[in-house]
């Protein structure tokens, strides 16, 4: 018997150890996976408390459900809290016509300050998040950027009149005639003159596409009158570097709500471009059609110069962007052109697109809707 005994608790005390060892140090994956989870889903959790910026859960009826410490001050403006419903004016922002919830981006008064909100349903659930951010400085520091830039283009464009006029008259040599160094002064001077000022009208312009308030004049008028104007404007240069320019219109085009000069201005930056980046003795085409379909007209400009990387296509109509080729090349601009046009035919409810292949030229597509 003892011998037995002893055998069995030979074999109890080699067993137990192994057990709670292998417990302690080799959990199962699924254990250690669960675990992770559960301290992420805790992490995550504390996210909306410790964001600096309000964030705020609502139902589809509107009910607050969660609100955490950095919204307290939109609630208390909006006088309401978690449990109640937000005020209906401000909930309706999210909803479509048929009272759906969508994704929704506004800026709101709140109180003193300035909030941009962000509506964004959840999909799947009966839950609306909302994401508040105080903008106010940020505001306010648009509006004394926008002032500078208006009283210092005020205070350029004051001594840039009475230079280009004088050089205009002086060339074409009403004083008396020129002898051809002084021709040559004087062209540079004027030529210096008119980049200056575009560079003036063009600051002017990205402030008031930043603050929403370009101005857009629409009259009903026919398309040849903006684009032929802008022809006018780019021959000298294409006649420069001969480049053929032509230009095509489709019989019949019916006349269309625009802003003249702004559209002249698109069509004349586009076709400036299309001659700056074509190398001598290439072609610049302009084409205009009306799409029935879509019930727009379509003005197309065509070039056979130095294309565009495609890495660089989306950022096209970015703001001061210019790709690393043209810089290369030391072409000259501000990388300001095409970030206005695609504000002035989107502030026409258009589109303007581009296709290009490097090294082979470049298709840009202005599409303007007949009614605006």
């Amino acid at each position: 018997m003892p011998k037995k005994k002893t055998a069995i608790n030979k074999i109890e005390s080699e067993t137990i150890p192994f057990v709670f060892s292998s417990t302690i140090k080799k959990p199962p994956a699924h254990y250690l996976n669960m675990e992770k989870a559960r301290a992420e889903i805790a992490s995550l959790a504390k996210f909306p408390d410790e964001n600096p910026g309000a964030v705020l859960r609502v139902r589809s009826t509107g009910e607050i459900l969660y609100s955490n410490p950095a919204s307290k001050i939109i609630l208390d403006a909006w006088d309401c809290k978690t449990g109640s419903n937000l005020p209906e004016a401000i909930f309706s922002i999210c909803l479509d016509e048929n009272d759906q919830p969508q994704k929704s981006d506004v800026e709101l008064q709140v109180d003193d300050l300035i909030y941009s909100f962000l509506f964004i349903p959840i999909k799947g659930t009966d839950y609306i998040n909302i994401y508040g951010r105080d903008v106010t400085a940020e505001k306010e520091a648009d509006r004394i950027k926008a002032e500078f830039i208006a009283g210092v283009s005020h205070e350029l464009r004051t001594p840039l009149a009475p230079i280009l006029g004088w050089s205009e008259i002086l060339l074409e040599e009403e004083p008396g005639p020129l002898n051809d160094e002084q021709r040559e002064f004087l062209q540079t001077i004027y030529e210096s003159g008119k980049h200056l000022h575009h560079l003036v009208d063009d600051l002017l312009d990205i402030t008031s596409l930043e603050a929403g308030k370009l101005s857009i004049h629409k009259v009903k008028v026919s398309i040849a009158e903006p684009i032929m104007k802008a022809v006018e404007l780019t021959a000298p240069s294409a006649k420069k570097k001969q480049i053929e320019l032509s230009v095509d219109f489709s019989d019949d085009l019916p006349d269309i709500d625009i802003d003249v000069s702004r559209i002249q201005q698109v069509v004349a930056n586009l076709l400036a471009n299309a001659v700056k980046f074509t190398p001598e003795n290439g072609t610049v085409s302009l084409r205009t059609i009306h799409d029935p379909e879509s019930d727009a007209l379509v003005v197309t400009v065509q070039d056979t110069g130095i294309g565009i990387p495609e890495k660089n296509l989306p950022k096209v109509f970015s703001r001061f962007f210019r790709s690393e080729g043209v810089v290369k090349a030391n072409i000259q601009g501000t990388g300001l052109g095409l970030f206005i046009a695609k504000g002035i035919v989107e502030a026409h409810g258009g589109t303007i697109s581009v296709q290009s292949v490097e090294g082979e030229g470049s298709t840009f597509d202005v599409m303007l809707p007949m009614r605006g």
